[in-house]
């Protein structure tokens, strides 16, 4: 059964889709509100943000023809509507079954979470920064809760996981774990230098300037380690340039020519972008021809 397939299934078991509330109507926020409105078996019913046009068009792309606000966004969503609300803490008390995180900004993320939480809603966050801050903390009362909390997939740390646990699961030592970065360093680089470009890009400037000084890069990687229990190989990490192809003789450890300390590492490079790597190691002649044969590299990395 497939994901599709098991939201159909719970649609028919209990008489509706699954209601998802959404915090942030940015750019991320946005995208994920008109695709939303595609997923069967699930509808976007809830947003809250500053601006209270964008929570009201993330609402109507995603497919919603009526919307109730503040206090009359819980009966309006439970009349099939929709519910824009000015208090992100309001979301919580909805009758909604997950919350998307997606304003970037760690405070609000951490607030948002910890009531949604209390209030025994699942949490995805599409803000990193969030994670990164009290993670751990939200992670252990979700368990208290019996519900999930967890960085959202499609963003670099779970994709690096999945890699990282079909390494582990194929019987692999893995060396490590990271991603591309998919533009050019300039770590002085700041709102204002990037202006133009954010609003060339419909993205907000602080976001933006996160990517290009290496902030981001930096958050989704201790993030990554957080959630697989390695370590960056060092504060900042190595961060070499390299091809697809030489990944796996750059990070490696330094007595076998690459750049790490040791095996069990997470990093990133430059080269590989956009995409995300898990870099490993075999001792079996067998497998290492195999791999060799999948153009995955010489051996034993």
């Amino acid at each position: 059964m497939n994901l599709t397939e098991a939201l159909l299934e719970r649609e028919k078991n209990i008489g509706r889709p699954v209601r998802v509330g959404l915090v942030g109507a940015g750019q991320m926020g946005t995208g994920l509100a008109a695709q939303i409105g595609k997923i069967k078996g699930m509808e976007l019913v809830a947003c809250a943000d500053i601006d209270k046009n964008r929570a009201e068009n993330a609402l109507t792309l995603s497919g919603i023809n009526s919307i109730g606000y503040d206090s009359d966004a819980s009966s309006s969503i439970e009349k099939g509507n929709g519910g824009v609300v000015s208090d992100v803490r309001a979301l919580a008390e909805l009758p909604i079954d997950i919350v998307y995180e997606a304003t970037g900004v760690p405070w609000v993320g951490a607030e948002v979470a910890y009531s949604c939480l209390l209030a025994e809603k699942h949490v995805l966050m599409l803000n990193v920064e969030t994670d990164i801050t009290i993670g751990l903390y939200l992670a252990e009362l979700s368990k208290k809760k019996n519900v999930v909390y967890s960085v959202a997939n499609g963003d670099e740390p779970v994709v690096c996981k999945e890699l990282y646990d079909f390494s582990i699961d194929t019987g692999f030592e893995v060396v490590c774990v990271g991603k591309g970065k998919n533009n050019p360093l300039d770590q002085k680089a700041t709102p204002d230098s990037l202006k133009d470009e954010a609003n060339k890009k419909k993205m907000n400037p602080k976001m933006l300037a996160s990517f290009v000084d290496g902030s981001k890069t930096m958050i989704e990687m201790t993030a990554l380690s957080n959630g697989i229990n390695l370590p960056l190989d060092k504060v900042g990490m190595n961060g070499p340039i390299s091809e697809v192809k030489d990944l796996h003789k750059t990070l490696i450890p330094e007595k076998d020519g690459g750049v790490l300390s040791d095996t069990g590492r997470v990093d990133f490079a430059f080269g590989p972008a956009p995409g995300v790597f898990s870099i490993v190691k075999s001792d079996s002649p067998t497998v290492i021809e195999e791999m060799e044969y999948l153009s995955m590299g010489e051996g034993p990395y």
